[in-house]
């Protein structure tokens, strides 16, 4: 009998989960990810009124209420500027007129009709997606991330990566899915954030 998918899967690429097959620990430390994201004085809060980085773009201003706490849906809505060249970037080249944005939602969020993004998007509780969406960096989700009906608008696309605190699951009832994990992507959705450690050592004289 297989073991069950261990908490903090990360769903990419074929949907494959390398710690299910006993390769790796899962090596990231999701609290600690997101409390340095949603710190970050250039970090988008979607439930106050601060504007997002795409020009002409409104505020969010989410109402997150509850316990747990419920961020509500968010239908259509930019997280940061998807690239123009979108759809070629799943078999080459490199993002053209993309604006990357990291944006913190503090709870659950429901994702509905066709959303897209470029950069960070970070989600302090649940992630449904309903319909589709186009993503290109990374989605950190502390609890569990559900996609479910693709939808006929593109279905749900993200290149980059997803790490889910709990779990991470695909029930795509129509439309199509397609997770690609793309490093240059990541890399990418770094791009203007401020320093940060990577390592420290100590030299001794």
């Amino acid at each position: 009998m297989p073991s069950p998918k261990p908490p903090g899967c990360t769903t990419a690429g074929q949907g494959t989960c390398a710690e299910s097959q006993g390769v790796n620990p899962f090596p990231y430390d999701i609290n600690s990810l997101i409390n340095r994201f949603k710190n970050q004085s250039s970090t988008i809060n979607a439930s106050t009124s601060q504007q997002p980085v795409i020009p002409g773009q409104l505020p969010y201003n989410l109402s997150c209420t509850g316990t747990p706490v419920s961020c509500g849906t968010v239908n259509t809505g930019a997280f940061g500027q998807v690239p123009s060249n979108f759809s070629n970037l799943q078999t080459a080249g490199a993002p053209t007129g993309n604006i990357n944005q990291t944006t913190y939602v503090p709870g659950n969020l429901d994702l509905q009709a066709h959303n897209t993004g470029s950069g960070i998007l970070v989600v302090d509780g649940d992630l449904i997606v309903h319909g589709g969406i186009q993503f290109y960096g990374l989605i950190i989700v502390r609890g569990s991330i559900t996609f479910t009906g693709g939808g006929s608008g593109g279905g749900s696309n993200i290149i980059g990566a997803v790490l889910a605190g709990q779990s991470a699951q695909a029930d795509t009832l129509g439309g199509s899915a397609q997770f690609q994990y793309d490093s240059c992507a990541l890399a990418n959705a770094q791009t203007g954030q401020v320093p940060h450690v990577l390592a420290t050592r100590e030299i001794e004289y």
